[in-house]
């Protein structure tokens, strides 16, 4: 690599980003080896340089790091020069601020730079990110394309380097070579640490994790979250660090944290919707707790009274553990289009034999694993034991956490490896849309070092239709501006009968050998007979999965059917196979009001998923996939409530038996439990954060109800 002969034309070729080449005619920041991208990104706005680390473990994938350099602004318009110069407001001053020159009708001509004060320079900054100390090397290899960005090689009137953010461990933070490359930078530089062992642990998603423990408090039985396990790394790890760069201005990152660059008189970090340990862990949050449990036992004494068939002890008690004399499932995730501040992105886990099927893995579906069990450990075991993940359709809310899925598990899987234990027979089978296969298959090659592993199964593999139903909607696609599909239906969808189902179900043939290896080792380790693809009508390949017992519902270990639709209007496929399941899991992404809407969008509102579990006979039914407008809980009519259905919340964990009188719990949730989002001003535990208005459309929720105080609903 060339670099600049001297400390003049270094600053020229950095100042000067959107020029092809240096003054001295070397090539700009944008150097490049043969596995590095050849140019930067460049808009209006910033300019981005990606710098690729290489590993010295050739199982590694190569890792960038990304240097961010924002245009410079121009300087504060001045009204008063302008007009002392014989400017007109009006005609002159968009000009000029504009940074253009205009002439007077004295043929004046008034620069820019007349009536504007001189340009800040622009604040640039660095993400660090290196996994592992086997990217060291990697890093001094690049020393010289970081060189470039060194304050005392830029121009500085019109660039600065201000913060390098360093997503690090502490082994490499703590090695040499690293702490003099942040030295480089040069000494008004801040740094923001971004390390495990040196970070405060804390839940990110707070008002969730929040919600999800009194929920919990009410029926620990069907909401078992574990205790917020957060540890605390300040002690010996942060005192090391702060040994090691007693020299260097660094913070440590927090969540929440904000760090400002403008305006000037704001510039640095802004703790102010930082979340610490304190906000989990204090005295008014363990009385809003006791006074919430409290409340439930006298809500469900109440309605004991009224079924007195119900067992308040198995209501009240914890679930620690996964029941594996029957299957259970946790629901990780239970809003539509993306995580909010209550609920996180689809994601459902069926738990069977101790072994799992994850049906949809939105983003964050990983980390509300952690949430859940407050255990990396078990968490661990969890994915080490996952048998297969089902994509239902390709929308990012459900399945762009797969990757992240994928990597973890992968971890562990070379974990076993080291320690000589056989993994060959632990494959994760990932059933997507075939749209997905050859993104899944890239990233499976090249993002994992066991990828044979990870197996892809063609969801169009495991449909028991050889028919397609449903196309893309004409309408639809062209008022979002797309091309209309061209997959159309071959067939109109007919209702069957019941027997005509099973036959199909059991007829069903797998297409490929990865079809009949997962079915294999879903038989011999889950006690499954079948895992089908039914098709739904949303989107191109929208698939419902379908579970399939080896043995009838009430037989030793058997559980009959488990349906799920993922995201589907009501279509007629549908309604054939979920005819006499044990368990209809549907989406119910609206209320009955926008019954309409929903059919344009094709998706089902509450009412018709009720309806439907009533119609094709589900022993129970769960609705989820709700809509964010709807923050806590959905909205409910008093006469669905009266259908043995239940609603779905993050973290919900049941067995099956429990499902007998888990709708019953229903009535209570909507008692303690509003949309309505009013500050906590009585909990000595609130965060001391305002909470957000009501989404644009939200109907405000009735207050108080039967046997309950209004003055005691939950607000928070």
């Amino acid at each position: 690599m060339t670099q600049p002969s001297s400390q003049e034309e270094r600053k020229q070729g950095v100042g000067q980003l959107d020029a092809d080449h240096a003054s001295d005619g070397s090539p700009r920041p944008t150097h490049h080896t043969q596995h590095s991208p050849t140019h930067a990104f460049s808009d209006s706005m910033v300019t981005v340089v990606p710098i690729l680390l290489e590993s010295t473990d050739p199982r590694d994938m190569g890792c960038y790091s990304f240097v961010c350099i924002p245009k410079q602004d121009r300087g504060k318009f001045l009204p008063k020069q302008a007009v002392e110069l014989g400017c007109d407001p009006k005609r002159h001053f968009k000009i000029l601020s504009d940074g253009n020159p205009v002439t007077l009708e004295n043929g004046t001509m008034v620069y820019p730079q007349q009536v504007m004060e001189a340009p800040l320079p622009a604040q640039a900054m660095v993400f660090m990110f290196m996994p592992s100390e086997a990217y060291m090397e990697g890093l001094v290899d690049k020393m010289g394309e970081f060189s470039h960005f060194y304050n005392n090689n830029m121009d500085t009137t019109k660039t600065e380097m201000h913060l390098i953010y360093h997503s690090i461990p502490l082994k490499v933070l703590m090695d040499e070579r690293y702490r003099e490359f942040m030295h480089n930078f040069g000494a008004n530089v801040r740094h923001v640490i971004d390390c495990h062992e040196t970070n405060e642990e804390v839940v990110a998603r707070f008002k969730s994790q929040l919600l999800t423990q009194r929920h919990s408090k009410v029926c620990p039985a069907l909401i078992p979250l574990s205790k917020v396990a957060l540890r605390n790394y300040e002690s010996e790890s942060r005192e090391a660090l702060q040994t090691w760069l007693r020299d260097i201005s660094y913070i440590n990152s927090r969540v929440g944290l904000v760090y400002n660059f403008h305006p000037a008189k704001d510039k640095g970090p802004d703790y102010s919707q930082a979340i610490t340990i304190a906000d989990f862990v204090n005295e008014g949050e363990e009385r809003l707790n006791q006074e919430l449990d409290t409340l439930g036992q006298t809500l469900l004494t109440v309605m004991q009274q009224a079924n007195p068939e119900l067992n308040l002890e198995a209501i009240r008690q914890v679930d620690g553990e996964e029941d594996r004399s029957e299957p259970s499932v946790l629901f990780l995730g239970t809003v539509s289009m993306k995580p909010t501040q209550y609920r996180s992105a689809s994601a459902i886990m069926v738990f069977i034999r101790g072994q799992s099927i994850l049906m949809d893995c939105a983003e964050g579906s990983y980390g509300q694993l952690l949430d859940h069990y407050q255990s990396i450990e078990k968490v661990n075991d969890v994915l080490v034991k996952m048998r297969c993940v089902f994509i239902t359709h390709i929308h990012g809310d459900h399945q762009l956490g797969i990757l992240k899925i994928m990597t973890e598990r992968d971890k562990l899987m070379n974990a076993l490896i080291d320690q000589g234990v056989d993994v060959s027979d632990n494959k994760l089978y990932i059933v997507t849309p075939t749209v997905m296969l050859d993104y899944l298959n890239d990233v499976r090659k090249a993002a994992l070092k066991q990828p044979d592993l990870v197996v892809l199964v063609p969801s169009s593999d495991l449909n028991p239709e050889s028919d397609k139903y449903y196309g893309q909607d004409d309408t639809y696609v062209r008022s979002r501006g797309q091309k209309a599909s061209d997959r159309q239906p071959t067939a109109t969808c007919a209702p069957i009968s019941y027997e005509e189902m099973m036959q199909r179900i059991d007829g069903q043939a797998c297409k490929t050998e990865e079809a009949k290896e997962l079915m294999r080792v879903l038989q011999e380790r889950m006690g499954v007979k079948k895992v089908l693809a039914i098709e739904t009508d949303h989107c191109i390949e929208s698939y419902g999965c379908l579970i399939v017992s080896q043995n009838d519902r009430g037989v030793a270990d058997g559980f009959g059917r488990i349906f799920y639709s993922g995201d589907t209007c009501i279509c007629q496929n549908v309604m054939n196979y979920c005819q006499q399941v044990t368990l209809l899991i549907h989406e119910a992404t609206f209320e009955d009001a926008l019954s309409e809407e929903a059919k344009w969008k094709k998706h089902t509102a509450i009412g018709q998923a009720i309806k439907l579990g009533q119609d094709v006979g589900a022993w129970r039914t769960v609705l989820t996939h709700f809509s964010p407008r709807y923050q806590k809980i959905a909205e409910i009519s008093d006469v669905n409530q009266q259908t043995k259905t239940m609603m779905a919340f993050d973290h919900m964990r049941v067995r099956l038996s429990q499902f007998e009188w888990a709708y019953k719990m229903l009535d209570v949730y909507k008692r303690l439990f509003t949309n309505d989002d009013v500050p906590d001003t009585n909990s000595a535990g609130s965060s001391g954060k305002a909470e957000t208005a009501p989404a644009k459309g939200q109907k405000p929720k009735k207050q108080g109800g039967a046997g309950v105080d209004p003055n005691q609903r939950i607000k928070k």
